[in-house]
Formats: structure tokens, sequence, C-alpha cells
């Protein structure tokens, strides 16, 4: 697809760091929220690390906790409605110099779009049923199964390289936390099998996983003030569109 593209992300959130440290912003890691209440107009905020616990006040707070933005909402306001239905998203990999009938161009590769259930399987039904079930929160839309380049930094810039990454493929995770694989390459192998018929099932091997912030019954993100705390903004299920919005 000529008009799609891919980013080095850990470079981009790495420079997006280095930017914000620059401008002033503080990251303090290793820290657990413990609670948030209201102060004023506003919030206080109480923090705890290994070894000792803060509390810091804010006029605005925005809540861009990712997995657990859900979490942060509901212990500012419990009436909050939205529920995080997580969903993992594992890859594998082959490389595309192996043979020559594995060469890419550089491009992403996407199958025809499928309905899919919670589990990750293909939803095989016409429109209208597919319909009838997307509406009821029962199925999703996804670009599925496909191929994707990945980045080389050599000669002090990054080209496109040798490794192509095949996914992501959805389960259902245990917990927030779960990045177990549980797709075999023999699953990658008769996913893309269709629309890259050279690929070989010993061409591929496990790659990663990671965990999407899917909202429940709610097919898109949310950026919006908390109705009752108008100076809480919660950015909740932010997926991918996180990453090309940044």
């Amino acid at each position: 697809v000529p008009t799609s593209g891919v980013v080095e992300a850990t470079a981009l959130v790495n420079r997006l760091y280095r930017l914000a440290e620059e401008s002033g912003v503080m990251f303090l890691v290793g820290n657990r929220i413990t609670r948030i209440g209201p102060y004023n107009e506003g919030f206080e905020v109480t923090m705890e690390s290994a070894n000792s616990e803060e509390v810091f006040r804010t006029e605005i707070l925005i809540n861009s906790a990712g997995l657990y933005a859900d979490e942060i909402a509901r212990s500012v306001n419990p009436g909050c409605p939205y529920r995080m239905d997580p969903v993992k998203g594992e890859s594998a990999k082959f490389y595309k110099s192996s043979r020559d009938n594995l060469s890419m161009n550089g491009l992403n590769i996407y199958p025809v779009p499928f309905g899919y259930m919670p589990g990750g399987e293909k939803l095989r039904v016409g429109f209208s049923e597919f319909k009838k079930l997307f509406d009821e929160g029962k199925v999703y839309k996804s670009v599925g199964v496909h191929l994707t380049p990945t980045f080389e930094f050599k000669g002090n810039e990054y080209i496109i390289g040798d490794t192509v990454t095949v996914g992501p493929a959805y389960s259902a995770p245990e917990n927030r936390e779960d990045y177990a694989a549980t797709r075999e390459p023999a699953y990658y192998n008769s996913m893309i099998n269709p629309f890259f018929p050279y690929i070989r099932l010993e061409d591929i091997s496990l790659h990663q996983a990671g965990i999407r912030a899917r909202l429940a019954s709610h097919y898109d993100f949310v950026i919006e003030r908390d109705p009752v705390y108008k100076n809480l903004i919660n950015l909740i299920g932010m997926d991918s569109p996180g990453l090309t919005a940044s």
C-alpha cells in the first residue's frame, strides 16, 4: 500500500522524550498513583515509589495512562462509563533476503479486510451479518495479519532493513500485563500464505507481543473532559492513532 507508512517507534519516542525534557517536563518513572482526590478546583495526587510517598497538587490533570486510563478516570469519577477491553497483539518475523522470492520493496502488504472475533479468529459471514454483529459489539474490524518492513541503523541513518514483521495476531490476554506468546509460526503462515504464497513455515519465527488499549463496546478512542470534574481530561483507548498523532 503506497499511501501507508511506518516509523521507527523506539527512536521516535526517545526523541519525543528528549524534546519534552528540554522543555521542562519531568518524568517520574517507577512511581504508582495510589489516590487522586479533588482539591479546590483541581486535584491532589498521591503517588508512591519503592521508598517513599509523595503528594502533589495540580489545577489540570491529563489522564493518558494507557492500559490503565479507565482505572485512573474512575479513581476521580467512579461514574466514568468507559471500561478497557485489552487485546493482545502478537507478531512473527522473517528475513526477506533468505530467498529471492521473499524480496519486498519496503511497502506494507495487507490482506483483504476481514471482521474478527474477540479471540482473533477470522469471521466468515456476509456483510449484513457482520454489520449486525459489529453494531452489537460482538466482532471487530481489523486490517488483519499483514507484512510490515522494519528499519536498521547503518551509516548514521535509518534504512529499510532485512526483517519483515508478520502481524498483529490478536488474542484475549489473561490480564493487562500478559505478554506471553500464544500463536505458533504455523498460524502466521496460514494467515499470510493466501496473499504472500512464497512464504514457508520454516521462514517464520516468533517476534514480540504487546497489549492494545481497546475500549469495550466503543470502537473509537476517547478524548474528552470528565462531565463532573471539568479539569480532568481523559485520553482513553488511545491505541495506534496515538502513535500516529504524535
